[in-house]
């Protein structure tokens, strides 16, 4: 018996080998390591223990183990495991990356009151003009469909947020700097000062780790202050018109936080929001493309549902079960995060007979969660939103697991995303309006004269952010009808 425990208790929990000295599993981890994770679930089981430069990795590969952990011990597995950089860059006041304490909970609660599902819906007016506006910028222009994607998803946001006005301004270029100079800040591959932490001892002058990170805490405090400074001026000029930062100001006494947390408060929500919605609507876009019986689909239940005399609306969702469907599918095939956000136990613990220390980093392996073939079938690795229809064409139940989204992209526990139901609206509304107004088909490739049909599978990668390969497609109206309509609706709504 006391063998067992020996065993159990020791530095191994699983028969992942030890790798080398001093640096541990660390190189048989490729940029791409959701996939080396999945690879271990197949060997090793739900839990794979890892030792990285001597720090214990645990990374939960099924949906039991995750939501068992990260949902239903939240208490010990809220915590965030220090990032040196991180902390240099953003002060602990970037809600994703600060620590499980009395900031964190502050900007968290601060957080919810505006963007909760009982509030979700005030936005859906600004959802609505931006997505109209998208749709018109797609049929009149041919190219850099990432841009305009990007512009609308910020657009969107910072209307929220800052009550700014409609594709305004370069704002959009700033927030997405910041957000991937954060994404490379928790990256390890681009920060080895993580792995080797006497590194953070070394002066400024020889650590352009420091510098930039100065320069990125120094660039986003002025930014996200002069963004609520605007916002304050309109409000003591008596303007009630809605907004997040607007809330937050007249109601600071209430939610306790001083200026420069309101502004980074506010920030995050930009800066976090507008890079991951442009992600899940490129990848809409390469669904699209690379699966056009899909968008067909879609196309059909659009034009039985509403009928080609009128634009669809939010009073149009609970009636498109295949569109809701398809947002779903998107966000399960191609998480824009697919190994989810560092976690950090407080305590010691237990879990199926595994002794899991104080101190250990926890994944959630989100790629190998959404393609779990036991849940999702045989067919998880591909784009189908039939697999979240019913025999009656209904929209299925999604798996308790996963919060009623059917997915686990948005997070776990007192951590999962803060804006998720104003995102799903937004979606919602972008897909309708889009496949309502337009047909989707792959770019000519200029060489052969003949349409570029992307790999149903391919993506790329940035840090741990992923990408398509592609979104460069031909946007065509559906019908003649279409311009009119699109016109006279902006008109009414706008």
């Amino acid at each position: 018996m006391a063998a067992e425990l020996d065993d159990i208790r020791g530095p191994r929990h699983t028969n992942v080998n030890k790798g080398i000295p001093i640096f541990g599993n660390l190189f048989q981890l490729s940029a791409r390591p959701w996939i080396e994770f999945s690879a271990f679930k197949e060997q090793y089981g739900s839990l794979v223990y890892l030792n990285i430069v001597g720090q214990p990795l645990l990374i939960t590969n099924t949906h039991t183990a995750a939501t068992d952990l990260l949902d239903r011990r939240a208490g010990v597995y809220s915590d965030r495991p220090r990032s040196i950089v991180a902390d240099y860059l953003t002060r602990g006041l970037y809600l994703p990356f600060a620590n499980h304490g009395p900031t964190w909970l502050k900007l968290r609660r601060a957080g919810h009151a505006f963007m909760h599902k009982g509030v979700a819906p005030n936005y859906r007016d600004t959802h609505f003009k931006e997505a109209l506006t998208l749709t018109h910028n797609l049929l009149q222009s041919s190219s850099g469909r990432r841009s305009q994607l990007l512009k609308s998803a910020d657009a969107s946001i910072q209307s929220i947020v800052y009550d700014q006005p409609s594709m305004g301004g370069p704002v959009y270029l700033k927030t997405a700097d910041f957000s991937t100079l954060v994404n490379r800040a928790v990256t390890p591959v681009f920060t080895p000062v993580e792995f080797f932490p006497l590194m953070q001892y070394v002066p400024s002058w020889l650590a352009g780790w420091k510098r930039r990170a100065q320069r990125g805490f120094t660039f986003f405090s002025e930014l996200s202050e002069g963004l609520l400074e605007e916002v304050a001026k309109r409000v003591d000029a008596g303007d009630e018109r809605p907004s997040m930062a607007g809330g937050l100001i007249r109601e600071k006494e209430k939610y306790g936080l001083t200026n420069l947390e309101t502004a980074w408060l506010c920030g995050m929500m930009s800066s976090v929001g507008a890079p991951t919605n442009t992600l899940t609507l490129s990848w809409f876009f390469y669904a699209m493309i690379a699966y056009p019986d899909k968008q067909r689909k879609c196309q059909a239940e659009l034009d039985a549902v509403i009928g080609r005399s009128r634009m669809p609306t939010f009073e149009d969702l609970e009636k498109l079960p295949y569109l809701r469907a398809t947002i779903r599918e998107v966000l399960r095939w191609r998480p824009s995060i697919p190994v989810g956000a560092r976690r950090y136990t407080t305590k010691d613990d237990w879990y199926q007979g595994y002794f899991i220390p104080k101190g250990t980093i926890c994944f959630p392996n989100v790629w190998s969660l959404n393609h779990d073939p036991a849940i999702y079938g045989t067919d998880a690795d591909h784009f189908n939103p039939d697999r979240f229809i019913d025999k009656d064409g209904g929209l299925l139940p999604a798996i308790p697991a996963t919060k009623d989204e059917g997915h686990v992209s948005y997070g776990f526990g007192s951590r999962i995303c803060l804006g998720r139901h104003v995102a799903n609206d937004a979606l919602f509304i972008n897909f309708a309006c889009i496949l309502w107004a337009t047909s989707i088909s792959p770019a000519i490739d200029a060489n052969t004269g003949k349409p570029d049909v992307p790999d149903k599978l391919a993506y790329a990668n940035i840090g741990y952010l992923i990408v398509p390969t592609t979104i460069e497609c031909v946007i065509q109206p559906r019908f003649d009808e279409v311009e009119g309509i699109l016109a006279q609706t902006r008109e009414l709504g706008m």
